[in-house]
């Protein structure tokens, strides 16, 4: 968990004024791009479909612009991609939207007939053909027909039976030839009659196999190269195959291997192939690859001058060597990347803002395989910090050889001087600064070095799922699963402010282990520590994910300012919870401690006494983005964020009021975030900033819950609040600009002449105005006049228009 150093025993009780996002709310992606799965030139301009948005290349001045769900895009994950006969891009999104992006207005309308079918779960193939559309999904191919008088695409087939095809067979390969739709899958190749009325029924098509010549059944791409079919076979060495006829079938083109063929793009008298390696063509008979091996080679696009432009997959070549995906120029001799700056991460784990407004992220890239990553933003360039890249060609980057990078990355905290502590699925620890313009590593800690220790009969995999620092600068290390042979029962680590100051004379960490409430020692095996956190008494709390049996639940240690020893420890169980495993704990300004599951959420009122703790909690119910929470955080002004499976919801700091939600678990509409699945959630209580982590990246919004001054110095009305619209149902708000208001501020409203319309209680001024007078009626349309004033004589005027409808 983050926590910045208090050197104080007293924690300050904070009661901010909140506002609702929706009052003043601004979302931006974090782009993290290294795979395009399609591109497609428009004049000067280059699309291209990715797995983080989509993006416009300028030709001429070689600048990217990214769109993303933050400008209404249904998914980051965009698996296809055609251009219509109305300049409207078709996107096929990974989580089955069909999108419409019109390219003079930027606008995105979508589809949601495939989403709202519970057996599509994407959109694999798109081909443009005489005004219409087809769409290769998980049951087959769809036909989407455009009418004018509505001005929308609707669905005027549905192809699921594609001949002796088993029934609802993906599609993953689309093209128009010949009088025929020929569609791709993994059990062959089928052709519909389009001169037949009926597509919908299986006496329509006619299917293709090996016995038809292909070399094998799993089609991965279709081209028309010289007035002739072209196959692509994904799994065969010799993988290129072509039409003869149709009563004759396909052969196999037996010069050079040809296996896992991406695509085929014909141009130029040219016919092009992307495969694991790279780009190839055909010259002659032979297959002939453009430079030295490179990343998987997904698409490929042309300038009207011949220049060629390749969209790359990040590809695993060696245990040490991966090739950064993305977009590529061919010189002539080279590719040559043109990359987005960002975060390098898909699934974020942690984000920290610092308190200059830098931020540090954790993750992985998801690859199939470990790929652990550190970022960090300086405010205007990205660093990426992850395995060793070869020929990483990135300016702003930097690598790693080290093996810690080899596993995700987890949890960050910072220590007292300001650099950062990162935990990893199976490298321990690692300790880092930002140096210059690169991330700098201070050190690494794990099993090999003697400070943690790994997991049963796992040698050197040493998986650390949290850490923490506390009031005094110290830093605890949850080394979760450690074999308690080798850890000697002590899974709690704890580097003292003498190392972090002078490693080299003050070398020694110490270790904790836990105990019953009676003081016997607690068998680590019968619970793992992977959460921890400090409460306003300087207690830790700790949990573990898949705890059970009489250990399970939430264990509290009070070590009486003593973390070097365990003689004096007092530990209390509590159990309970509305589920054994603990995915997140957090402590509120006013002390209360929040504790996560992934069946809801109690919080617990502080108390002096550790015993009494468990008879002041309060169950969480009705999360309106779901009981799966993944992290709770708190925000400058005492607001709840609350992380689940299925978006973010925003809980106001009296505890009840709910301030707004992002999901979309009702799944008729997409929510801006990146990914639904919310792991990670910062602020930036300068500016207002909510960073939050998804499965599918990273995202910044713009709130109004900015960390207030200590008096009245302005009142500042919210853009979007004034005039403040107001009418029976509209459940609007006014809200404040936080930075002019103090804890203290109290607030009247009066009419222009003067008279007293309401006064303001700190929690109704942390909600907003909501529009009523004293008698609970909404007041008349006028100028209204409000006075902030706090107990130190601080008072300041400011007026609003109010119109009532």
């Amino acid at each position: 968990m983050k926590r910045k150093i208090l050197l104080l025993t007293v924690i300050l009780l904070i009661s901010c004024p909140p506002a609702f996002p929706a009052a003043d709310s601004e979302w931006e992606i974090i782009p993290a791009i290294h795979r395009i799965n399609e591109l497609i030139r428009v004049d000067n301009d280059l699309w291209g479909a990715t797995n983080s948005g989509l993006f416009r290349f300028d030709l001429e001045s070689g600048s990217f612009e990214v769109f993303t769900t933050a400008h209404g895009l249904s998914s980051m994950q965009i698996e296809s991609m055609t251009l219509d006969e109305r300049g409207n891009l078709i996107l096929g999104m990974g989580n089955a939207y069909v999108d419409v992006f019109n390219l003079e207005t930027h606008q995105c309308t979508r589809l949601s007939d495939f989403k709202m079918n519970t057996k599509i779960f994407s959109i694999y193939a798109l081909h443009s053909y005489d005004g219409e559309v087809f769409v290769g999904t998980d049951i087959g191919v769809s036909r989407l027909v455009y009418f004018e008088d509505i001005g929308r695409y609707l669905i005027e087939g549905n192809y699921v039976t594609l001949g002796n095809f088993p029934t609802e067979i993906t599609a993953e390969a689309i093209h128009v030839y010949d009088g025929g739709l020929w569609v791709g899958t993994e059990d062959g190749l089928a052709r519909g009659d389009l001169s037949l009325p009926y597509l919908e029924s299986p006496e329509s098509w006619t299917n293709y196999t090996t016995s038809s010549g292909l070399s094998d059944n799993d089609v991965s791409a279709l081209e028309v190269f010289r007035d002739t079919l072209y196959i692509a076979a994904r799994n065969a060495s010799y993988g290129l195959n072509r039409m003869i006829s149709l009563s004759q079938g396909f052969e196999t083109i037996n010069f050079g291997a040809s296996s896992n063929i991406e695509f085929l793009k014909a141009h130029n008298d040219t016919l092009y192939l992307g495969r694991f390696f790279g780009v190839y063509r055909i010259v002659g008979d032979e297959i002939q690859r453009f430079g030295e091996t490179d990343a998987k080679a997904l698409c490929l696009e042309f300038e009207a001058d011949g220049s060629m432009w390749a969209g790359t997959d990040l590809t695993r070549l060696s245990t040490a060597n991966t090739r950064l995906g993305g977009l590529k120029s061919w010189n002539g001799e080279a590719w040559i990347i043109h990359a987005v700056e960002g975060a390098l991460v898909e699934t974020v784990t942690d984000v920290l803002v610092q308190d200059d407004g830098s931020l540090w992220v954790t993750g992985q890239l998801d690859l199939g395989y470990g790929n652990g990553v550190l970022c960090h933003f300086d405010g205007i360039h990205w660093i990426n910090l992850g395995r060793q890249y070869e020929n990483y060609e990135l300016t702003n980057q930097s690598v790693s050889p080290d093996s810690f990078f080899w596993y995700r990355t987890r949890q960050i905290t910072e220590d007292h001087n300001g650099d950062v502590w990162i935990s990893s699925d199976g490298r321990g620890v690692g300790w880092f600064e930002f140096a210059g313009d690169s991330i700098q590593s201070k050190g690494y800690y794990t099993t090999t070095t003697g400070h943690l220790f790994n997991i049963d009969s796992y040698s050197h995999y040493c998986v650390v799922r949290d850490l923490l620092t506390d009031r005094w600068g110290n830093i605890w290390i949850c080394n979760s699963e450690a074999d308690m042979n080798e850890s000697g029962d002590r899974p709690i680590a704890v580097v003292p402010t003498d190392f972090i100051e002078d490693p080299v004379a003050y070398p020694n960490w110490y270790y904790l282990r836990m105990k019953e409430e009676s003081g016997a020692s607690l068998q680590y095996s019968a619970f793992y520590v992977d959460r921890i956190e400090e409460d306003s008494y300087g207690r830790k709390w700790f949990g573990g994910n898949n705890n059970t049996g009489d250990d399970k639940g939430v264990w509290v240690l009070d070590d009486n300012d003593t973390p070097i020893s365990d003689l004096d420890d007092q530990w209390t169980h509590i159990t309970g919870l509305p589920s054994d495993s603990i995915t997140t704990i957090v402590t509120d300004r006013d002390g209360i401690v929040w504790v996560g599951t992934p069946a809801g959420v109690q919080y617990f009122y502080p108390d002096e006494n550790a015993q009494y703790l468990a008879g002041n909690r309060v169950d969480l119910y009705g999360l309106p983005s779901g009981a799966g929470v993944n992290v709770i955080a708190v925000d400058p002004q005492n607001n709840k964020w609350f992380g689940t499976n299925q978006g973010v919801s925003i809980l106001a700091s009296d505890n009840f009021t709910w301030l707004d939600t992002y999901t979309d678990i009702d799944g008729s509409f997409p929510s801006p975030l990146p990914g639904g699945v919310v792991q990670a959630i910062a602020f930036n209580p300068v500016t207002g900033e909510a960073y939050l982590g998804t499965d599918k990246g990273l995202a910044r919004l713009q709130t109004p819950y900015k960390q207030m001054g200590s008096s009245v110095t302005e009142i500042s009305i919210i853009t979007d609040s004034n005039p403040f619209l107001i009418g029976d149902g509209s459940g609007a708000r006014l809200h404040f600009d936080a930075s002019g208001l103090s804890e203290t501020t109290a607030m009247k409203i009066f009419t222009a002449a003067g008279f007293l319309v309401r006064e303001l209680t700190k929690n109704e001024i942390i909600l907003g105005w909501d529009g009523r007078n004293l008698r609970g009626e909404l007041v008349g349309s006028g100028i209204y006049l409000l006075l902030a004033y706090d107990p130190d004589g601080n008072a300041e005027v400011g007026k609003v228009a109010v119109i009532h409808r």
